[in-house]
């Protein structure tokens, strides 16, 4: 028992040894500061306009969309997330349908995690120390503004603190936890299921702690061992009923295979962990990945280390081995799927805050199980790492809050000055949603409900249709089959060119198709146009859609808002079928153009 530790070299008793002068304050004072300066970040940048997969949810808010079982369980991208969307309807509802709200959320669940690991820290061997302030550094610097400046990231913001909140039960006694603590670490288990992938990667290894709790206390022949050891499996059972429910009729997302296989996969898994501490892990890569590799096998080290000489803490290493295997699973599920995007692809901004809590564990470890002095100077060192770190993640966050307020402001501007919806879509995706046909769609239901700007939007205008023969001008790295009208591609960026008699200004092409690829992937389509007498495309007039829905008689409008004298399609960047049902101009009756459509839509 804890209680019965002797108070030497290695030992890892709860509360063993006084507290560094003035450090319980210098740690909450670093907690208050940060919570604040996070506040201040959603305060000063968030926005009210809705973006990209805020759509799986937002229809549903202004009630336009179902709020049933079979639509909070439903599967988004590689996610269930019934806790997430109910958090996220109930306080933009509280806040008047105002999605900053869902930022505020993360705040807080951020802040409250960093608080809790804060007062564990204090409850470790050695007491409080100076270098505890670590964790809110790690949780709440401004490197998190991709995830808490945009609402539905609490996706992954909430799983992440209820992830880490699970190293409190394993740390704060070396025992194995009672049935009442076990009831509470279920309860959190319970809950992570329900938050998406990223939840879901937790559950394996931290309910096994669990079930391994219960066997070695129906083991221990104390009076009454069956029924605590009944309570402790009991707990972990819902997570891992939730999680095969998850599972069952699960549909995993299409992706290009890693050209390296698993050594892609592995080198995006590391990523992944070293990003833990901000962008500047990209920086020094792969330095950084070494790093990583090297603190990760010092924890591994160390609780070696303890399992050998202090057989009484097994069930707390077991529990931290546990976290580590929960936080590799999530590593390796990031690396499987993103191994294939390039020799970075492990460093994704919304990476940052779910790698976090493995930097938090190391912190736990070395704390219980390094011995005292050199212990002591990892955990400083640790310390002023990630304080030199807070300057350029501090830089990397206020740029993305610049950058996410200027766009809003200019999406504002052009609603007030009467642009049509067509001219706005083109101008403002992809920073309101990466699908053109889905921007336009959603924009009536934004202006019917006010969200945001979007309540002075102005309708769209009528627009004249005229047909182009399907028949391509040219085609390169692949053939044309004028009988059945498909282009059949034979290379990577195909380009299927179209010239117009004359040139005619339009608000946009409407493309029925038929695409196949042999990956049945989606397509990676582009189009880009010329305008009179320009030799050459430029970047500006193009538009990109790297997820253009494979299959038959399929419809996408690309918005141009331009004078059009010839266009290229890409269908896909690898070979295909693309069969074209039809082509039509659709273009603006006169005097539907407002006088801020007369400025170039080039962004």
């Amino acid at each position: 028992m804890a209680g019965q530790h002797q108070d030497r070299p290695g030992t890892s008793q709860t509360g063993v040894g006084a507290s560094e002068p003035g450090a319980r304050a210098f740690a909450w004072s670093v907690w208050g500061v940060m919570t604040l300066a996070a506040v201040a970040l959603v305060a000063r940048f968030g926005t009210d306009v809705p973006i990209w997969d805020d759509y799986a949810w937002v229809p549903t808010l202004v009630g336009e969309g179902p709020l049933t079982p079979g639509w909070l369980w439903e599967q988004f991208n590689e996610h269930r997330i019934p806790l997430p969307k109910l958090i996220l309807l109930g306080v933009c509802r509280l806040a008047g349908n105002d999605v900053r709200a869902g930022m505020a959320a993360s705040v807080v669940v951020l802040s409250a995690i960093s608080a809790m690991l804060v007062a564990l820290a204090g409850r470790l061997r050695g007491g409080a120390r100076m270098s505890d302030a670590i964790f809110p550094l790690l949780l709440l610097h401004p490197g998190h503004a991709t995830n808490l400046l945009w609402s539905n990231q609490l996706l992954q913001v909430l799983p992440t603190g209820l992830g880490a909140a699970f190293l409190i039960p394993i740390a704060r006694r070396p025992t194995w936890p009672g049935p009442a603590t076990a009831a509470v670490a279920g309860a959190g288990l319970t809950l992570l299921p329900l938050c998406g992938g990223t939840g879901l990667s937790y559950v394996p290894a931290l309910a096994l702690w669990l079930l391994a709790a219960a066997w070695a206390e129906a083991r221990s022949g104390h009076p009454g061992a069956g029924r605590r050891a009944a309570v402790t499996a009991l707990a972990a059972a819902p997570s891992l009923v939730l999680s095969a429910l998850y599972l069952h009729g699960f549909h995993a997302g299409s992706h290009p295979v890693s050209p390296g296989g698993i050594l892609d996969v592995a080198r995006t898994a590391v990523q992944f962990l070293a990003g833990g501490v901000g962008a500047p892990a990209s920086w020094a890569w792969p330095l950084s990945g070494v790093i990583t590799l090297g603190l990760a096998s010092l924890g591994l080290l160390l609780l070696g280390r303890a399992w050998v000489f202090q057989a009484e803490e097994r069930p707390r290493i077991l529990g931290l081995v546990a976290f580590l295997g929960a936080m590799t699973a999530m590593a390796g599920a990031v690396g499987w799927g993103r191994g294939w995007a390039g020799p970075l692809a492990g460093f994704q901004d919304r990476y940052v805050t779910m790698a976090t809590p493995f930097w938090c564990w190391l912190v736990v470890v070395v704390r219980c199980y390094a011995p005292p002095s050199p212990g002591g100077l990892v955990s400083s060192t640790l310390f002023a790492v990630v304080c030199v770190l807070l300057w350029p993640n501090t830089e990397v966050g206020l740029a993305c809050g610049e950058r996410n307020a200027a766009a809003a402001a200019a999406l504002a501007r052009d609603i007030r000055e009467g642009m049509p919806p067509y001219l706005i879509v083109r101008r403002h995706t992809p920073f309101l949603h990466p699908s053109q046909d889905e921007a336009y769609r959603l924009l009536p239901m934004l202006r019917r409900a006010r969200i945001g700007p979007f309540g002075a939007l102005r309708n769209a205008p009528p627009l004249i249709e005229t047909r182009l023969p399907v028949a391509p001008t040219e085609v390169r790295l692949g053939h044309w089959d004028a009988a059945t009208s498909t282009v059949h591609v034979t290379g990577v960026d195909p380009q299927v060119v179209f010239r117009l008699p004359t040139p005619r200004r339009v608000a946009g092409l409407r493309i029925r198709y038929t695409h196949a690829n042999a990956q049945g992937a989606p397509a990676r389509f582009a189009l880009a146009w010329k305008q009179p007498g320009q030799s050459n495309y430029v970047d500006t007039q193009r538009v990109a859609y790297w997820t253009m829905p494979t299959g038959e008689d399929r419809q996408t409008t690309v918005w141009i808002g331009d004078t059009l004298g010839e266009f290229r399609i890409q269908p896909d960047n690898q070979p295909c079928e693309f069969h074209i049902s039809e082509i039509v101009l659709l273009e603006p009756s006169t005097g539907s153009v407002s006088p801020a459509a007369s400025r170039s839509p080039g962004r």
